[in-house]
């Protein structure tokens, strides 16, 4: 089966259905995310002493194939093992990929309005009152 990152960088004009973004917002979105989680590895490689170097095997997707993962999932909620069908990984590391980026794409995409006016009852009646209409 043909990965879908793969699949959208051989086919632009089909990142909007797949991903619900525009292939070049999609690429600046992964651009950037990569770029950052790369500087904060190398913000805290320095401080990690290791005697041993960390074992594990090496990672079957690039950075970037893993938040195209995540998106994915976000966007189509498929089931996990298909997911990792799609990219060619078994479902308990798709799984494991989601929730890792997941928490890191928190800090790059906008929340939303509930996450933002918290718990001050004014703005959340507001909020329903436009909801409402």
């Amino acid at each position: 089966m043909k990965n879908p990152y793969d699949y959208i960088n051989q086919n632009p004009e089909r990142c909007q259905r797949m991903f619900g973004l525009g292939y070049q917002e999609f690429s600046d979105l992964i651009a950037v995310i990569v770029s950052n989680q790369s500087a904060r590895k190398d913000q805290l490689s320095p401080a990690k002493v290791y005697i041993n170097a960390p074992g594990g095997c090496p990672p079957k997707l690039s950075e970037a194939e893993e938040v195209s993962l995540c998106l994915l999932y976000l966007r189509q909620y498929p089931t996990f093992e298909l997911l990792g069908l799609h990219y060619d990984v078994c479902e308990s590391t798709a799984h494991d990929i989601y929730h890792r980026w997941v928490l890191r794409l928190r800090h790059h995409l906008p929340s939303s309005w509930l996450e933002e006016l918290g718990d001050d009852p004014e703005q959340l009646a507001w909020l329903q009152a436009i909801l409402a209409e």
